[in-house]
């Protein structure tokens, strides 16, 4: 496990303090046939959201979406099972404030797997207090901005077939 001030984001942090930083991302949903996606309730702020990252110096939007899977849940899928839906850059949605001061305007490509069967999931990077299978119709009321979103977007592509901007 890299710890955070090893990450390239670690490194611009201890250069421009808690200054907003434009930082590409991406988000990636677990789909279910029965309409349930994967969620993480954070441990820092008890939210849930969707496995999520940003990128690394040299990383696609691809390889962020399987590395933070893999890091954040456990689980491992290849580049071929990632159908891309959407991509968040409203900072109304995207402008994050953390609790330390530290300000981000992610810009993500939103990622779905659909899998037949729910793979088991785990935390392996502390940043996950538990994962749990949510109707996609049902999420919890506890839900990080950027997770209401993506949900949001995932719907309206899954009713429409169209790539979603927002």
């Amino acid at each position: 496990m890299t710890q955070f001030a090893e990450t390239y984001l670690g490194r611009l942090r201890a250069l421009v303090g808690s200054q907003l930083i434009l930082m590409p991302g991406a988000q990636v949903v677990l789909l279910d046939a029965g309409s349930h996606v994967l969620m993480q309730r954070r441990a820092d702020s008890g939210q849930w959201e969707f496995p999520s990252g940003s990128a690394e110096r040299g990383q696609s939007f691809a390889d962020i979406a399987i590395t933070e899977l893999a890091e954040e849940a456990g689980v491992l899928v290849r580049e071929d099972e990632l159908e891309p839906f959407a991509c968040l850059s409203d900072p109304k949605v995207t402008h994050l404030r953390y609790s330390n001061g530290d300000q981000v305007q992610a810009f993500a490509l939103c990622f779905v797997v659909r899998v037949a069967q729910r793979p088991p999931a785990w935390g392996a990077d502390g940043e996950a207090a538990e994962h749990t299978w949510w109707p996609l119709a049902g999420l919890p009321t506890s839900l990080d901005r950027t997770a209401g979103a993506t949900a949001a977007h995932l719907r309206a592509y899954l009713r429409s077939g169209s790539f979603q901007v927002g």
